[in-house]
């Protein structure tokens, strides 16, 4: 840009390829700056957007622009690192600036419930505050956990930055090093952002933050009501909290002088936005750190296949936790075999085998039974984990056969039982009180398949007098409810926690010593390259849950692959075991980390419409040494909410590569204005290709 005055570049909340131009009302002349959110005509309507550069191109043509109508709120929102960050997610994820803009400040936060003093006349945030000390005392370290601080530390004082992978095994203390490390920043006068995947696992870890750095503290997440989002993004703002703990859209958020970035279970797939922009929150925490001068602390047990081999090439630091705090032993896993009965002393590399064999439409073998039994007799607390919500997964008619189906979306429609309905849990379409088949007008259905509701119905029979809390999304809709079941477990309040994939995640609960799974090779199933590292990641999660406190923990894995690969090293607690066969199976299907990808995914009523803009698409990017198309291809759910799916991947060793070839695909899309209301996104680095 030039620097003539008079025309401000507006990014707004709309699909435009670029800003618009707009004339700088006399009033603002000289004052306004990039990071100013201001409202603008378009269309005939009126639209907030943030300005993103000043001044008019070289050579433009003099023409009559619409000005601003307002500058709101009088300050700048936006520091020029986090427009910086905002323009590097548009350009890699290949998303309009102005949706990128819009996730950075939803229109709920970008009033301020009250600025004070000279922000109200000034242009930019005040100063950042004085150095403070940690008002409560830390815990004293491990020795592996005092070598890892050390690291952290000694990055902090040099202010130059750097990407840690701290690796640890559940239970190894991986918080307390955040907490230390995050005192370390404040000290200094920095600020600390700590993200975690989904709010469901960071409730521990915000009330841990709270007790140990107190109102300096806020959260940030989707679950909070907008005039809490919206008080928590301005204290930040306004450099009155130095902490925020959020969930992925909390990486946009002002925090002053930042100096520490943690992302917490980083191989966690909610960290990917499944709407444009979709971006990535942990890859995304990288770029907002560089930028910053951060430190970057990446925390897992079971670190992403892609994190782990940059540590192998030197890209970050490798920082292992490598045993449970005091010493405290891994639980024991059983694997509880469902094909047949084992033979007393069976064992798989050393795991334990028992027979699983249950009675039909029975979800918990004999077997983990008696271990539930065992552990309520005891006094102690289990977890029960099922990545499957709703009573059966599919209903049939016996006479005719027919399934039911969702008529928007090609999956089948799960049974929920409270409700008496067959409901859709992509587009939420319900059908209540089914009495006849449509096919043949039977009757008679067979319910197959367990979610959880079937568990929790099954607990009723065999253990009525067990305390039962399910965690899954039907439970835990209602504001609130999710921290209260939270809390109300830690309490001792329920003998049993059984819920979806949010129970394996980052809990400690001293009393629980049992984990069971119910269905530990249902991920393994899915259509994607990541089904056996999302089914690792998991199963080795949720076992971490048990023994942390004083009393040994036991795991039993319900499975009909005792034998797989993934079981076993899940079973073993084995990262290494796991991660070198599954590099070597990702090395010879050349997929990431060895490629990486972006998956071009084509939508619309109309299929045949759909196919062929995949088509021509497809025909344009003939696969070449450094570009491979793979497709195109209908997706492995076709249809969702009345939309026919087809999708194009496209592989490259470099990301260089993928985005030229991204960027000519949405420079001739834009141009073709292809018929039949067929619509294109990009994802690009996708976590799943379903």
């Amino acid at each position: 840009m030039s620097s003539t005055p008079g025309i401000a570049l507006v990014a707004l909340p709309v699909a435009l390829p670029s800003p618009l131009q707009y004339a700088v009302p006399e009033e603002w002349s000289g004052r306004l700056q990039p990071g100013h959110r201001v409202r603008v005509p378009l269309r005939g309507g009126e639209v907030f957007g943030i300005v993103t550069a000043l001044g008019r191109p070289a050579g433009a043509p003099p023409r009559a622009l619409r000005p601003i109508l307002a500058v709101d709120p009088p300050v700048v929102l936006l520091e020029s690192s986090l427009l910086e960050l905002l323009a590097w997610v548009a350009r890699y994820y290949a998303a309009p600036l102005g949706l990128v803009m819009e996730s950075a400040i939803p229109h709920a936060v970008a009033r301020p419930p009250r600025v004070a003093g000279a922000a109200e006349e000034g242009e930019a945030p005040p100063p950042p505050a004085a150095p403070v000390e940690d008002p409560a005392p830390p815990r004293e370290p491990t020795a592996p956990q005092a070598a890892a601080l050390a690291r952290v530390r000694s990055a902090l004082e040099q202010e130059q930055g750097g990407i840690f992978l701290l690796q640890g095994v559940t239970g190894s203390g991986k918080t307390e090093v955040y907490l230390q490390a995050a005192a370390a920043a404040l000290a200094r006068g920095r600020g600390a952002l700590l993200l975690v995947p989904e709010i469901a696992v960071g409730v521990q870890l915000l009330e841990r933050v709270r007790e140990r750095f107190g109102p300096r503290a806020v959260e940030y997440h989707s679950r909070q009501r907008p005039s809490e989002r919206r008080e928590s993004w301005w204290r930040a703002w306004r450099g009155e909290a130095s902490i925020v703990v959020g969930a992925r859209s909390a990486v946009f958020v002002p925090v002053r002088s930042l100096g520490l970035v943690v992302v917490d279970e980083e191989h966690e797939p909610a960290y990917k936005q499944g709407e444009t922009p979709r971006y990535h929150g942990r890859d995304t925490a990288l770029v907002r750190a560089r930028l910053a001068g951060a430190v970057t602390l990446l925390g897992s047990a079971t670190p992403s296949l892609e994190s782990r081999t940059h540590a192998e090439r030197g890209k970050y630091e490798r920082l292992v936790l490598p045993e449970r705090i005091g010493g405290r032993p891994a639980p024991r896993v059983t694997l509880a075999d469902l094909r047949a009965a084992a033979p007393e002393g069976t064992e798989v590399e050393g795991v334990p085998v028992v027979g699983g064999v249950r009675d039909p439409g029975e979800p918990l073998s004999p077997y983990l039974l008696e271990r539930l039994r065992a552990a309520r007799a005891a006094e102690n607390q289990a977890i029960l984990l099922l990545n499957r919500r709703g009573f059966s997964t599919s209903v049939q008619c016996r006479a005719c056969g027919h399934v039911f189906e969702c008529p928007r979306c090609s999956v089948v429609l799960t049974h929920h039982r409270a409700e008496q309905a067959l409901r859709c849990h992509y587009c939420n379409f319900v059908l209540r009180g089914v009495q006849q088949c449509p096919g043949c007008g039977g009757g008679d259905f067979a319910f197959s398949g367990a979610g959880t509701q079937k568990v929790e119905a099954a607990l009723a029979r065999h253990l009525p007098e067990a305390r039962v809390l399910r965690m899954d999304f039907d439970s835990t809709r209602k504001r609130g409810a999710l921290g209260e079941m939270i809390a109300a477990f830690g309490r001792g309040e329920a003998d049993v926690l059984l819920g979806t994939q949010m129970v394996a995640k980052g809990f400690d609960f001293p009393r629980v010593t049992l984990v069971g799974v119910i269905g530990a090779d249902r991920e393994m199933g899915m259509p994607d390259f990541r089904a056996q590292e999302r089914a690792f990641q998991l199963l080795t999660q949720v076992a971490g849950r048990a023994g942390r406190g004083e009393r040994p923990g036991e795991v039993v894995f319900q499975t009909y692959m005792p034998d797989h690969h993934v079981i076993v090293a899940a079973a073993r607690q084995d990262y290494e075991l796991f991660y070198a066969r599954e590099l070597e199976e990702r090395r010879a299907l050349r997929y990431p980390p060895l490629r990486r990808l972006a998956s071009l995914l084509f939508d619309g009523p109309d299929e045949e419409a759909v196919a062929r803009a995949a088509a021509r698409v497809a025909a344009r990017l003939a696969s070449s040494g450094e570009l491979e198309s793979l497709g195109p291809a209908p997706m492995p759910i076709s249809r969702l909410k009345n939309q026919y799916r087809w999708h194009l991947t496209l592989a490259a060793a470099r990301a260089g590569t993928l985005a030229r070839a991204v960027e000519r695909v949405m420079e001739e899309w834009r141009a073709s204005r292809p018929g039949g209301r067929v619509r294109l996104q990009v994802d690009v680095d996708p976590v799943s290709l379903l």
